[in-house]
Parts: structure tokens; C-alpha cells; sequence
């Protein structure tokens, strides 16, 4: 347990030393555009330009290098075991439900695995 939490921990500290992508400003004034374009284009262009600025802003920074896949069935804790005796039946049932909460979250984690790989396969084939 304590290696993967090392693991993570190096993960985000790799995250934090990133620095952001800056976005470039717009690469003409309205003005320019106007002559090269016309009015209406001109118009249009600045304000998409201003909604992208303003998404980026909401949505924070933006980075070259994606955050290092963490696999998320290695951040589940293992399985814990003790025997099973009648004259402790809370500690027998505290075992059952963890270990039986650990399935299901491991379980979780391979069916979201799986959705992904279907997209992937569905990208690579142009359909979505």
C-alpha cells in the first residue's frame, strides 16, 4: 500500500512541475479583419474568439503533457482476511462488507476500463 501511494504521489508532483500552455492572442484586430473580410465576418470572428478565450478561463489551465494515467484498480486496497469466529460475528461481517465493497469497486473500475477501450476502437475506426 505504501508503494502505490508513493506512486501517486510522484504522479502529481510530476503534474505540478508542468507549466501551462499560454494562448496566443488573436492573431488580428478588428480593424483588419474588416478589410480583409467585411463587417459581419469581422464580428463573428472577435467574438469566437472571445468565447474561446473565456472557456479556457473557466476551464483553467491547459497543459502539453496529459496527467500521467493512474491505474485506478492499483489504488484499491487489498483484501483483508481474519477467521471467522462466532464470539466476534461484527468484526466476521466488518470483513465481509470491506472485502465485498472491494469486488465491487474493482468491478467498477473494469467495466469504465472497457467503455474506454470500446471508444478508442470506435475512433480508430472514424465512427465517433
Amino acid at each position: 500500500m505504501q508503494q502505490r501511494a508513493e506512486a501517486a504521489e510522484a504522479q502529481l508532483a510530476e503534474l505540478a512541475a508542468q507549466e501551462p500552455v499560454k494562448w496566443q492572442p488573436i492573431p488580428f484586430n478588428f480593424n483588419q479583419l474588416k478589410l480583409i473580410h467585411g463587417k459581419e465576418f469581422a464580428r463573428g470572428y472577435c467574438a469566437g474568439w472571445l468565447r474561446k478565450c473565456q472557456s479556457v478561463e473557466l476551464m483553467g489551465d491547459l497543459f502539453s503533457r496529459p496527467t500521467p494515467a493512474v491505474n485506478l484498480a492499483e489504488l484499491v486496497p487489498d483484501e483483508i482476511y481474519g477467521l471467522q469466529r462466532a464470539d466476534q460475528p461484527f468484526e466476521s461481517g466488518k470483513i465481509a462488507g470491506f472485502n465485498s465493497c472491494r469486488s465491487e469497486m474493482l468491478r467498477r473500475i473494469d467495466a469504465i476500463d472497457n467503455t474506454a477501450q470500446q471508444y478508442e476502437a470506435l475512433a480508430k475506426e472514424g465512427k465517433c
